[in-house]
């Protein structure tokens, strides 16, 4: 312990520290303040300190409130930490989650899709879609029962629903991207149905870019539908050549006119306001 001087710092120790000329002049002065800071708080404190250069200082100080000194100090030149690392495992709530579906764990709701049936768990089917929360909050025949009928999509198709419900993944989207998005939109899963959409974006054709605008249209996918709109724009001979932009033509007009609408605007020049008048020359 070093004799304190009239400021009340102890001699010694307090140059010693100080002496570390790796710390630089802005590092000593931050030690300075750190060891006034704690000298005012009391108590026996460890303090790391990280050099500019990289390496590092770690010393312990005990407080009182008539004597501040240094009882071990060491010097890490190689700037790895002393301390034992803790490993913090990864999160597993994905694969605990699909376990819990795929085993049927506890299951208290039976999806009934095509003659196929799937056991689910009402709290998360809630808690993921809204769709599925209103249907058991309210007293429909759903929640009464446990059962839900679903006759308008594919058992295969709902599979990957629940999957993604459970999972937040979608294995087979790419399979199945046309289908996913228009069940996706049914449930209100925003996410899954934004990740169809850009699966549909990067495989569009002028073979399938029709269908996909109508697709895009019936399932309010917007990102989608104006890059199928700039994509039939860009390849207007060929897509109008196709048997799917015929027959959207006879089924949508509406988006012959979308399709028009943004190729007028993409090549009209920005609007300048009226013209102005010639001033009368005398």
């Amino acid at each position: 312990m070093g004799r304190e001087n009239g400021l009340g710092r102890p001699e010694g120790d307090w140059d010693k520290l100080l002496k570390y000329r790796e710390m630089g002049e802005c590092w000593r002065r931050r030690a300075q303040c750190l060891l006034e800071l704690l000298y005012y708080g009391g108590g026996i404190i460890a303090v790391w300190v990280s050099c500019p250069n990289g390496n590092h200082l770690f010393f312990s100080i005990i407080c009182s409130p008539c004597q501040v000194s240094i009882v071990a100090d060491t010097v890490n030149i190689s700037g790895q930490s002393t301390q034992a690392q803790l490993k913090v495992p990864d999160c597993r709530l994905a694969d605990d989650l699909s376990s819990l579906w795929e085993r049927s764990a506890f299951s208290d709701v039976t999806l009934c899709v095509n003659g196929r049936e799937f056991q689910a768990h009402k709290a998360i089917l809630a808690a993921r879609s809204p769709v599925f929360n209103a249907m058991f909050e309210h007293e429909m025949e759903e929640k009464k029962q446990n059962r839900v009928e679903i006759t308008d999509v594919d058992h295969e198709v709902m599979k990957e629903i629940l999957r993604f419900i459970y999972t937040g993944t979608a294995p087979n989207l790419e399979k199945m991207a046309d289908d996913l998005l228009a069940a996706a939109d049914k449930y209100a899963l925003e996410r899954l149905k934004v990740m169809c959409e850009e699966a549909l974006c990067s495989n569009l054709s002028t073979d399938n870019v029709a269908d996909v605008l109508v697709l895009a249209d019936l399932h309010s996918a917007d990102q989608l539908k104006t890059v199928a709109i700039d994509y039939v724009n860009s390849h207007a001979p060929e897509v109008m050549d196709t048997t799917g932009w015929k027959n959207m033509v006879c089924s949508h007009a509406n988006l012959v006119a979308d399709a028009f609408r943004a190729l007028v605007t993409s090549q009209s020049p920005p609007f300048m306001g009226p013209p102005r008048k010639r001033l009368k020359q005398n």
